[in-house]
């Protein structure tokens, strides 16, 4: 009581003035604009931008319609230890804003995800390696299927790989034929799954641990010979080379395409579906790269289908092709070209198979000529696949993209290329 008593006698005796300002000013504060407490409640209800402020007034609740105790309840929980995420529920370096104890605010999350694991035999000190029993080797740093058999002979699509070594446009064809029932795969894999593998994938299995070499074979039962395997990368300066690489010694350099030298297929563990889009909305999903995903297979297709250009030293400035140069030129297709950031490398891409081309024609949402659905530049013509004719290997099955119709042609014949990736 004591101390009340003094404070109301402090109160009466001392002028207001006394503090240095008016009790009661009749302008506004000193700042020029405020937000209401309009912006503040669709801030905290949908993030919606607060950059409208209210000049020269007094922050209220002057014609929003919301009082505080509304603004209140849109404000996040002081303390949530419940159910609000914590550092190792969201991925690593994307920021959240903390509701938990001690961590509440910005924060920089720290999850990461857990690495795959093997269902198959591990190999090597680091379980690098895992051999899937299927005819296939998973790297499981990078997720790359190899064909165990680094070493496969054989004629596919056509051509001979008697010797196990060919010239690089015959080792890119080759290697896209690859599928199971031959090389020891029983994977279910078809042709167009496998591919030449790129500069960067095949030298990175010769480094990091666990390396791979004619003389460290890991799950590889002895098949990696002591000498040059083919990449699908060719030499920027001059496109009649490519890269290779020396299993014995990881050396790498270039060479003309027109020499043999062996081929080890390579599949998967590079692209599957974008974020960011429905399924259960769309079918198709422009990424804005360049690509368009079918969100049904995972598949990404280069938005433009008739792309033009010089790829690998393939003049394709007419958008047709006969069929081993359409192999090579989509298996050349590569960011900053033909309208794509999305960067994709020599090798991502490859010649759709006839079930791939012929898919896109079907179901929801179909892909014609007279339909683009989000791509550009579908002819109402047939386009190549990557598959061969059964028992006919100069012929090859196309896609007719007018009607939906599928053909086969001699390999000779110059029809439009439409290359594709992942989901594979």
């Amino acid at each position: 009581m004591k101390s009340l008593f003094f404070s109301l006698l402090f109160a009466a005796l001392v002028p207001a003035a006394a503090f240095g300002r008016e009790l009661n000013p009749t302008a506004a504060p000193d700042a020029t604009n405020s937000h209401t407490l309009e912006n503040i409640y669709n801030r905290l209800d949908t993030g919606a931008d607060a950059s409208d402020t209210e000049p020269d007034a007094v922050p209220g609740n002057t014609g929003t319609g919301y009082t505080l105790n509304e603004i209140m309840e849109k404000a996040p929980a002081i303390v949530d230890d419940t159910d609000r995420a914590t550092l190792a529920d969201v991925t690593k370096d994307k920021t959240f804003r903390g509701l938990t104890s001690g961590k509440r605010g910005l924060r920089t999350a720290s999850y990461e995800e857990p690495a795959p694991t093997c269902s198959g035999t591990s190999y090597g000190t680091a379980d690098r390696w895992c051999d899937n029993g299927d005819g296939t080797v998973t790297d499981m740093t990078t997720g790359l299927v190899w064909l165990e058999n680094a070493k496969c002979t054989g004629t596919f699509a056509g051509i001979d790989n008697s010797t196990g070594e060919l010239s690089w446009s015959n080792a890119v064809i080759w290697s896209t034929a690859m599928k199971s029932g031959v090389c020891g795969l029983t994977d279910s894999s078809a042709e167009g799954d496998w591919r030449l593998p790129t500069k960067s994938e095949l030298a990175g299995i010769t480094t990091g641990v666990n390396a791979v070499s004619s003389s460290a074979q890991q799950a590889f039962g002895g098949s990696v010979q002591a000498g040059w395997y083919w990449t699908s990368t060719s030499y920027s300066d001059y496109p009649i080379r490519a890269w290779f690489v020396n299993l014995s010694i990881g050396y790498v350099n270039v060479v003309d395409k027109a020499l043999a030298y062996g081929m080890w297929p390579v599949r998967g563990g590079q692209w599957g579906p974008q974020t960011g889009c429905d399924p259960n909305v769309s079918r198709w999903c422009d990424n804005n790269d360049g690509t368009v995903t079918d969100m049904t297979t995972g598949l990404v297709w280069l938005e433009n289908a008739k792309c033009t250009g010089t790829l690998a030293g393939i003049d394709n400035s007419t958008g047709e092709l006969n069929w081993s140069n359409a192999v090579i030129w989509s298996s050349a297709m590569k960011s900053g070209v033909c309208g794509l950031t999305d960067s994709s490398v020599e090798g991502n891409w490859h010649l759709p198979t006839k079930s791939e081309l012929a898919g896109i024609t079907k179901g929801s949402d179909p892909v014609s000529s007279g339909n683009m659905q989000l791509f550009d530049n579908i002819q109402s013509y047939y386009y190549w696949s990557s598959t061969s004719y059964a028992g006919i290997p100069h012929l090859a099955w196309g896609g007719h993209l007018g009607d939906g119709g599928v053909k086969y042609y001699d390999k000779v014949v110059t029809v439009y290329v439409w290359p594709v990736r992942g989901g594979q």
